[in-house]
């Protein structure tokens, strides 16, 4: 399968992939860091759509270390150790301010496992 190199759906195209997780659809969300949005595909392959941009606005992010669903069915991006999260169709939920600095994990009691620093290194936070 070829991913985001459909010369019809310019949006598509990847910059650089930062971080990526599928859900269980089978459906494929992909954080592009040099185009800084969220880009889902279908399990074919095929561009769905994107969402999120670089701001500090509700839902907008910097730097994404990190997405993954968590136990809620809600997307999680970690932006600088502020959890950002979407609806799976990209719409903004919520943020959670944390204490944490970038290049710290954040642990949220919540989601599915983490594949981040190990516990003890990070901010543990429950919602």
């Amino acid at each position: 399968m070829t991913i985001g190199s459909d010369p019809a759906v310019p949006e598509s195209s990847l910059g650089h992939i930062m971080c990526y997780t599928v859900n269980d659809q089978g459906d494929i969300f992909i954080y592009d860091i040099k185009n800084n949005d969220l880009k889902i595909f279908d399990r074919q392959g095929r561009y769905l759509r994107s969402f999120g941009r670089r701001g500090q606005g509700p839902g907008e992010f910097q730097i994404a270390e990190n997405i993954q669903w968590t136990s809620r069915g809600e997307l999680m991006l970690c932006d600088m150790a502020k959890p950002i999260f979407f609806s799976d169709d990209g719409r903004f939920l919520r943020e959670v301010k944390t204490n944490a600095k970038f290049g710290e994990a954040t642990y949220i009691t919540e989601i599915r496992p983490y594949a981040g620093k190990p516990p003890g290194l990070g901010h543990h936070i429950q919602i």
